[in-house]
């Protein structure tokens, strides 16, 4: 399973980019909003599960969903690189701690972030609570110019049911 080709998340990613406009030429994307778009469910048994930056996990059986965080400039384009970067702080409700994006991720291809959230056969079911901070950092270094924080998400994973839910919390500018 690619998460990189969910369809809910692919069909948002098409909108967005009919909707935008062309920058104009010399001026820099501006952090300016950030779309977030949950993916489809998926069980997998036994097969190859590829992450948001094409790194591929083999031999895993249970159960993914993709959740996208989608950086917009000004005019509503995606923006690629242009020192955006990701960050999740994870509170653990029940079971244990997922692996998580504890410093500042770099922007994929396409920038476009896929959360993947996951949890393998026979693990028990897990209930997290997540903050995600998507920011604009300028190139000389130091804090970000532009963040966006979408928090609080509330997230469930049962391998036993086959099922992720997840509750978007409020996306909003916090710089």
């Amino acid at each position: 399973m690619d998460v990189r080709q969910d369809k809910a998340i692919a069909t948002e990613v098409n909108k967005i980019q009919a909707n935008a406009t062309p920058l104009s030429d010399g001026e820099a994307p501006v952090l300016s909003d950030v779309r977030v778009v949950v993916g489809e469910t998926a069980s997998v048994q036994n097969g190859t599960v590829i992450d948001g930056y094409g790194n591929e996990g083999t031999g895993f059986t249970g159960v993914v969903r993709p959740v996208a965080y989608i950086p917009l400039d000004q005019n509503g384009n995606i923006i690629e690189g242009n020192g955006i970067a990701v960050q999740e702080n994870i509170k653990v409700v029940t079971a244990e701690k997922p692996q998580t994006t504890d410093t500042p991720a770099p922007t994929p291809k396409g920038g476009v972030f896929i959360d993947m959230q996951l949890l393998a056969a026979g693990r028990p079911t897990t209930t997290i609570q997540q903050a995600v901070f998507v920011g604009q950092f300028p190139r000389s270094g130091g804090p970000a110019t532009s963040v966006f924080r979408t928090a609080i998400n509330e997230i469930t994973k049962d391998a036993n049911k086959m099922t992720i839910s997840v509750t978007l919390g409020t996306t909003k500018k916090i710089r």
